[in-house]
C-alpha cells in the first residue's frame, strides 16, 4: 500500500511540476506581452502629449486663419468693394493683420469693376508687397478656385509655391462667395509651410523620434529631409516599407482614421519603428509620428531577463516542497474518495469522514456533507417538479384543445343554401395561441364575422380570445351595426383588462341577401377584396385602435357590397411577417400574388386559405414560426 502511495505521489509530483513549469514560461509570456503594450501605451501617450502640443501650436492659429478669412468672405458677400484699389487695399489689410496669412486671392467668375471683362482675380503677396491680377478665365481651371465654386465648399488645397514670387511654399484656404444666391467667387488665405515646419520639427520624441504633417493628398507639408516638402508623398515614402501594412495605413489617413503599426524602416532609422498617424481638424491632413521601437522597448528586454531569473529559482525552490505535501495529503483523500464512489451510486446514508482539520481537503469533505443533504432534498424536488410539469403539460393539451373546438368547423347549412361559402384556418405559434376568428348567421340571416388578434402569445394571449369571441357572441344579439359592436366589446374588455391586453379587430354584419357588409376595422391589417375582373382592392378604412386600449373610444363603420363570385380575404400579420430561413419577410406583395390567380373566381374559400397556408409554409422552409398565422375567406 505505502508503494502504491508513493507511486502516485511521484507521478503527481511530475504532473504538477510539468505543470508549473509550463505556467512559469506562460507568466513570463504574458508579462513580456503586457509589459509590452504597457511600454507602447507609454510610447503611445509621449507621442500623443506631443502630438497634442503640436497640433495645438498648429490648430489654433490655422483655425484663427479660418474664421477671418470666413469673416472675409462674409464681408464680400455682403458688400463688394466698387473700384480695383478697394478690391487691392481689402486684401492687403486682410493680410497684413495676421501673421501666419502672407498671401490672399480674391477671384470671380465676372467682373465688379468698370472694365471690358468677364472674369476678375487679384492676388495680393506680403512676401513681394505686390499685386498679382488676371481678367481671363484660365486662372478658374486651378483648383484653389474650381473646387469651392464647383463644391460651395471650403477647401484646404495641397502645398505650391505663391503665385508673385514662385518661391514661398504655401497652403491654400479657400472660402466660396455667394452673391445672389449664387456661388460667384473665392476668397483665399496663403499659409506658409516654413512656419509650419518649424512648429512641427521643433518637438522631439525620445532621442530621435520625429513628427511630420501630410495633406489630404499625402502630400508632404513638414519632414525632416526638408527636400521632401511638397516634393514627395506618403505612397512614395512608403516604398520599401512593408506594403501589406502600409496599405493598411494609407487606407487609415484616407478613412480620417488614427492608429499605431509596427514595420522596419529601410531609410532614416534602418531599423524596426513605430508609426502613429492621427487625423487633424484643420489642412484635412494628417499628422506622423514616428519613433525607434529600441528606444521605446530597451528597458523591457532587461526586465524580462530579470523576471526570468526569479521564475527559475522559484521553480527549484518548489521541486524541493511539493513532493512532501502531496503525499501528506493523499490519506484523506483516499477516504473521501470510497465514501464519494458510494454516494455516486445513490447511497446517500454513506458517511463522509469528518474533516480533521479545516485545511482545503477538510472544506471539501464539509462542502460533500452539505452537498449530500442537498442532493437528497433535490431528488425530492426533482420528482415533483416533473410530476407538476407533466401536470401542466396536460392541461395546456386539454386547453389547445378547447381553443380548437371552440373556432368555427363546418359551414352551417343555412349559409350554403344562401350562396354564402365561409372558411378560416389558424395555426397558433405555440400549442395555444391569441388569433381568433368566429362566424354565425342570426335568424334575419345576417351574418355576424370577426377576426382578431391579441397581443402576445400563449395561454394570457388564448384567455383573452376567448373573452373577446365571448363579447362577440353575447353582445351581437343587441347589434346591428359592426361599429356598435366593436365599441360594446371594447368597453367589455377595457373593464376586465388589468394587464392591459389589447386586441387588433375586423368586425362585419352582411346582409346575405343584398351581400351588402357593414365592417368596422379596430387597428387590424387591411383586408382583401377579390373583384370578378381579377382587381384586388384593399380595404383602407380604419375606425379607430385595437379594442383594450380606452373604455370610451368610439367606433364607426363602412359599408362594402360583395357581389357574387367576389371574395372577401381576412388575415393576421402573422401571414404577411413569416420569415425564412435568410430572415426575408413574405409581405403583402406575395399574398396578392396568391389571390390574382387565375381561377380564383372558381376556387371555394377553402381552397384559398389551404393555398395561401401551403405557400407561406414553402416560403418558410425549416424556419421557426414566431407568430400565430389566421386566414379567414368569404365568398358569394
Amino acid at each position: 500500500m505505502k508503494k502504491r502511495t508513493n507511486k502516485i505521489a511521484y507521478r503527481l509530483t511530475i504532473y504538477i511540476l510539468t505543470g508549473v513549469s509550463i505556467l512559469f514560461l506562460m507568466i513570463v509570456f504574458i508579462n513580456y506581452r503586457v509589459s509590452r503594450n504597457i511600454w507602447l501605451e507609454k510610447a503611445k501617450l509621449t507621442a500623443d502629449i506631443m502630438e497634442e502640443k503640436a497640433i495645438k501650436k498648429t490648430e489654433n492659429p490655422l483655425k484663427r486663419a479660418e474664421d477671418l478669412t470666413r469673416e472675409r468672405a462674409y464681408e464680400l458677400e455682403t458688400g463688394m468693394p466698387a473700384t480695383v484699389d478697394e478690391i487691392n487695399n481689402f486684401l492687403k489689410n486682410f493680410v497684413i493683420n495676421h501673421k501666419r496669412i502672407t498671401g490672399s486671392a480674391l477671384a470671380l467668375n465676372y467682373c465688379p469693376v468698370d472694365i471690358n471683362a468677364d472674369y476678375f482675380l487679384s492676388y495680393y503677396s506680403e512676401e513681394a508687397d505686390s499685386v498679382f491680377r488676371l481678367y481671363n478665365k484660365e486662372f478658374m481651371k486651378n483648383e484653389l478656385y474650381k473646387e469651392p465654386l464647383k463644391t460651395g465648399s471650403e477647401y484646404w488645397s495641397e502645398p505650391h509655391f505663391d503665385a508673385i514670387t514662385g518661391e514661398n511654399k504655401v497652403i491654400t484656404f479657400s472660402v466660396p462667395i455667394k452673391i445672389k444666391g449664387e456661388f460667384r467667387g473665392v476668397i483665399t488665405a496663403d499659409i506658409p509651410l516654413d512656419w509650419l515646419d518649424n512648429v512641427v520639427s521643433s518637438y522631439k520624441i525620445y532621442d530621435s523620434g520625429f513628427a511630420f504633417l501630410i495633406s489630404h493628398k499625402c502630400t508632404a507639408l513638414t519632414h525632416p529631409v526638408k527636400d521632401f516638402i511638397m516634393n514627395r508623398n506618403l505612397r512614395e515614402m512608403a516604398e520599401g516599407y512593408e506594403s501589406n501594412i502600409m496599405d493598411g495605413v494609407l487606407i487609415d489617413i484616407a478613412d480620417r482614421k488614427d492608429g499605431l503599426v509596427e514595420l522596419t524602416d529601410p531609410y532614416l532609422t534602418e531599423g524596426k519603428i513605430f508609426l502613429l498617424y492621427h487625423p487633424i481638424e484643420v489642412l484635412e491632413g494628417t499628422l506622423i509620428i514616428v519613433i525607434p521601437r529600441n528606444e521605446v522597448l530597451g528597458g523591457l528586454y532587461n526586465l524580462t531577463f530579470t523576471l526570468l531569473l526569479i521564475a527559475f529559482v522559484s521553480f527549484a525552490l518548489l521541486i524541493i516542497t511539493i513532493y512532501f505535501i502531496i503525499k501528506k495529503q493523499l490519506l484523506p483523500l483516499k477516504e473521501l474518495n470510497n465514501s464519494l464512489l458510494s454516494l455516486g451510486e445513490g447511497n446517500f446514508d454513506v458517511d463522509i469522514p469528518e474533516p480533521k482539520k479545516i485545511d482545503e481537503v477538510g472544506q471539501l469533505s464539509k462542502s460533500f456533507l452539505i452537498m449530500k443533504e442537498y442532493l437528497k432534498e433535490h431528488i425530492i424536488l426533482l420528482d415533483e417538479s416533473i410530476t407538476e410539469k407533466e401536470k401542466i403539460e396536460s392541461e395546456v393539451r386539454v386547453a389547445a384543445n378547447i381553443q380548437k373546438s371552440i373556432l368555427p368547423k363546418e359551414l352551417p347549412p343555412e349559409l350554403s343554401n344562401l350562396g354564402i361559402d365561409v372558411y378560416g384556418l389558424l395555426k397558433p405559434a405555440k400549442q395555444i395561441g391569441g388569433d381568433l376568428f368566429d362566424y354565425f348567421i342570426d335568424e334575419k340571416k345576417k351574418l355576424y364575422f370577426i377576426l382578431g388578434d391579441v397581443t402576445g402569445k400563449g395561454i394570457p394571449s388564448s384567455f383573452f380570445m376567448g373573452m373577446t369571441r365571448a363579447y362577440f357572441r353575447s353582445e351581437s344579439k343587441y347589434i346591428t351595426l359592426s361599429g356598435d359592436l366593436v365599441e360594446k366589446i371594447n368597453k367589455n374588455l377595457c373593464l376586465n383588462n388589468p394587464e392591459a391586453v389589447f386586441v387588433t379587430l375586423f368586425c362585419g354584419i352582411m346582409d346575405t341577401s343584398s351581400g351588402i357588409i357593414d365592417f368596422c376595422n379596430a387597428g387590424h391589417n387591411l383586408p382583401y377584396v377579390v373583384r370578378n375582373d381579377g382587381e384586388i382592392m384593399e380595404l383602407v378604412n380604419q375606425h379607430g385602435p385595437p379594442a383594450g386600449v380606452m373604455e370610451n373610444q368610439k367606433y364607426k363603420s363602412d359599408k362594402l357590397e360583395l357581389k357574387t363570385g367576389e371574395s372577401l380575404i381576412l388575415f393576421t400579420d402573422g401571414v404577411t411577417e413569416t420569415r425564412n430561413e435568410k430572415d426575408e419577410m413574405f409581405g403583402n406583395e406575395k399574398l396578392r400574388k396568391i389571390l390574382v390567380t387565375e381561377n380564383i373566381q372558381t376556387i371555394t374559400s377553402k381552397n384559398i386559405c389551404e393555398t395561401v397556408i401551403t405557400e407561406l409554409e414553402a416560403f418558410k422552409g425549416s424556419a421557426e414560426q414566431t407568430d400565430d398565422i389566421t386566414i379567414f375567406a368569404m365568398k358569394r
